[in-house]
């Protein structure tokens, strides 16, 4: 064998020990991603009951402002009829 030959062997060894690398590399990656979304619908299994009563707050809340902000409303009005 030439030192050409020998050249292209090694380099050929090479390639094939980097490719094997990537596709390890690609299924360690491909194992991490699932369970990465296994951890996320897990996470988003367990938050959607405390989205829905965060909601139902929010609106709750929404609605009491509302009413506070009816009554000063009828208040400024009732005052300015009074000082007439």
């Amino acid at each position: 064998m030439t030192v050409s030959e020998i050249s292209l062997v090694v380099i050929a060894i090479c390639m094939v020990f980097i490719s094997l690398s990537v596709v390890g590399i690609a299924i360690a990656m491909y194992r991490l991603l699932k369970k990465f979304e296994e951890s996320v619908d897990t996470v988003n299994n367990q938050l959607r009951p405390a989205v829905i009563e965060l909601k139902k707050t929010v609106s709750n809340l929404t609605q009491a402002f509302q009413m506070v902000n009816d009554t000063v409303s009828f208040i400024r009005k009732f005052r300015k009829k009074e000082k007439k």
